[in-house]
């Protein structure tokens, strides 16, 4: 920890008097003479002397524990909390790294044919004109190791407002969606697992692919910080900068966790005024809850992957708890789902529990009537005598209820921690994609898209009547449907999961190990939870207009000037899931046209023959790539809106037969299938 061991001095580390307004303390001082701080005592604290390094092998080390795939958005916010530039961090990691990030020098790249022919998602291969598609691909090979989207765009006039635009869509769903073509701008991916499925291109160090050996002066320079790698938009309070790199370093230095107390006495160090709590409030000035985790009071449950499976259950009556306190405080935990459950509301969960019912009303006995004594006195007044009694019973015991579901807040904390099903580590501070990804329960994903019913409306199926089934597939349909449109919203900020690499070939040797001391759940299986993606603002008042303008049931004689010319009324579409790249496209029906916003009908996969019409985004909609035996309409040309059956291809080329003996060869671009049944 101290100078020697990091390797990079008191102003490399961020927290001389240049890297964080920190000049000198006891601490720094045993440091710079090459001590080891700890050995002062117990309660002395090392400080992090190079934290950008730090960062740049935590991320390392999480790629090789994710099989060489790791979404970006786990690692932009702790660059950005940190105060570092993005493009410090990727130059730093470019020996090893490939990231399609809007600050990387390379983009774009060029599949190989096997890495053509895995790709997840890709677009019918006459998507794209073809002088287009040549046109693109020339480009992405003249521009090698430059190649950039933006910059391929403008070489390619396909801006905003462009006729390309207006075609084909937006340019990086486009780019995203070419077979030849590999841009993941979400996605960090280590070079070796994609040697052999992309062509890398060559730059003036040389091939930038993976390389083997040390590495070189420069490459190791990138490494540790230097003033080029600090953001200047991160520049603020410089002690409450030098602060957060500290604690943020000290977690990624011990693996992703760290103990509370020690964060605590650093804290005193570097910023004596804070409280160690404070940083994890949210909407506090220095709240970092958004990228470290500290679940002192918060119990959650752990994924299935979690649980050890041979780790014994505690003992309920061993720490004062009432029988079955375990099964209990589970289902309390469960029923409040990813946010957890409190110590204190399961605390008074217990109390609840171990409470005694209110004994029931007295009854009076029958038959006790006297000689003189009028009918039921003697009932009354037995009663009174056993209501009395009950009362006091109930006083007596009162104590010793109240004292039996008074729940030790101590014993709890420890058997929480003691249950295999619940996460409550109260005493360390953790990286949150550490807790998030490996350990905690993830949130339950959103309800399936058509034709794939979830697990509980099969469960409701098998239960249920006929009309209680009927009635849940309406539920349900609307329900998709939601998750559809969500998903139908995501034009211009596409998830990258539907370019992500399926079947990639496995690393030639077995995984580097992390580095010594780095904190890994390594009976854990990473989540397969996706974070969840913005939504595209709407002009609500331009579509209020078009609803307006475009009433159903009305012919529409232009279909405006953003509509693709395929976009014809009866083309048969797919419309494309661009959240979840694992969910098939959904059938539709091109009902009309409108600026850039198609109305489709689409066709609920077991909902009896169910349709459903929805406005959707010009770029979520793909033409059905034409078949023999298909029924085509002509797009452009002599032959504009005749119908015909497409008999045979001819190359990039469609033999159509229009009427019982006229056969035209056109270009498949001009060709669009209409769907089998058109209302």
């Amino acid at each position: 920890a101290g100078a020697a061991e990091g390797g990079a001095g008191a102003a490399g580390g961020g927290f001389g008097a240049e890297g964080g307004g920190f000049g000198t303390s006891t601490a720094t001082g045993a440091e710079a003479e090459g001590a080891d701080v700890s050995a002062a005592g117990p309660g002395a604290v090392s400080f992090v002397a190079d934290p950008f390094a730090e960062l740049v092998l935590m991320v390392l080390a999480w790629l090789q524990q994710a099989d060489g795939i790791l979404r970006g958005d786990v690692i932009l916010p702790i660059i950005k909390a940190m105060g570092f530039r993005t493009r410090a961090v990727i130059n730093a990691l470019a020996r090893e790294v490939f990231w399609s990030h809007n600050e990387a020098e390379c983009q774009v790249l060029l599949r190989t044919s096997g890495g053509a022919a895995q790709h997840p998602k890709p677009l019918p291969a006459v998507y794209l004109h073809k002088q287009v598609h040549m046109d693109l691909l020339t480009n992405v090979k003249n521009m090698g190791s430059k190649s950039k989207a933006d910059q391929l765009a403008g070489k390619l006039g396909w801006g905003t407002k462009s006729e390309l635009r207006r075609v084909y869509g937006a340019f990086r769903i486009v780019l995203m969606g070419l077979r030849e073509v590999f841009f993941d701008p979400d996605r960090l991916y280590l070079k070796t697992m994609l040697e052999g499925l992309v062509e890398w291109p060559v730059s003036h160090h040389g091939r930038i692919g993976p390389h083997g050996g040390a590495l070189t002066a420069e490459e190791e320079a990138l490494r540790h910080w230097t003033k080029a790698a600090d953001d200047p938009k991160a520049a603020g309070d410089p002690q409450w900068l030098h602060a957060k790199r500290q604690l943020m370093g000290q977690v990624m230095r011990g693996g992703g966790r760290c103990e509370s107390g020690v964060l605590r006495r650093l804290l005193q160090l570097v910023l004596p005024e804070a409280e160690l709590e404070a940083l994890f409030e949210p909407g506090a000035p220095n709240d970092l809850s958004a990228v470290l985790f500290w679940g002192r009071r918060q119990v959650h449950m752990r994924c299935a992957s979690a649980v050890d499976p041979q780790a014994p259950q505690p003992a309920a009556e061993d720490y004062g708890l009432p029988a079955g306190a375990a099964t209990l405080l589970g289902m309390q935990v469960r029923m409040r789902g990813a946010i957890g459950a409190s110590v204190e509301e399961l605390r008074a969960a217990l109390g609840d529990a171990g409470r005694p019912e209110a004994p029931p009303p007295p009854t009076a006995a029958v038959g006790d009537e006297g000689p003189g004594r009028p009918e039921g006195e003697a009932a009354t007044r037995g009663a009174d005598v056993d209501v009395a009694a009950a009362a006091a019973t109930a006083a007596g015991g009162e104590e010793d209820s109240a004292a039996a579901s008074v729940v030790d807040d101590a014993r709890l904390c420890l058997f929480l921690q003691q249950v295999p099903e619940l996460f409550f580590m109260p005493e360390a501070v953790f990286l949150r994609h550490i807790v998030e990804s490996a350990v905690l329960q993830p949130p339950p994903t959103p309800a399936a898209l058509p034709g794939e019913p979830s697990a509980e409306a099969g469960e409701g199926a098998s239960a249920a009547g006929a009309a209680d089934d009927a009635q849940g597939q309406g539920d349900d349909v609307e329900a998709t449907l939601a998750a559809l449109a969500e998903s139908m919203m995501m034009v211009d900020k596409p998830s990258g999961a539907q370019v992500a690499l399926q079947g990639l070939p496995a690393l030639a040797g077995p995984a580097p190990e992390a580095a010594d001391g780095f904190f890994s759940f390594t009976q854990f299986g990473p989540s397969a939870a996706e974070p969840s993606a913005k939504r595209r603002r709407i002009d609500t008042a331009a579509a209020a207009a078009a609803a307006v303008a475009v009433q159903p049931g009305v012919a529409v004689a232009s279909w405006g000037g953003d509509a693709a010319s395929w976009a014809t009324e009866g083309a048969a579409v797919l419309v494309r899931n661009l959240l979840q790249a694992d969910v098939p496209d959904v059938e539709g029906t091109v009902v009309r046209a409108t600026g850039s916003t198609c109305t489709v009908r689409i066709h609920i996969a077991g909902g009896g023959g169910a349709t459903v019409e929805r406005d959707v985004p010009l770029p979520s909609l793909v033409p059905v790539a034409p078949t023999v035996g298909a029924t085509v309409k002509v797009l452009v040309g002599d032959r504009q809106g005749c119908l015909g059956e497409l008999v045979g291809l001819a190359g990039d080329k469609g033999v159509v037969q229009i009427g019982r003996m006229f056969y035209e060869t056109l270009p498949m671009s001009h060709l669009v299938v209409m769907a089998a049944v058109v209302e």
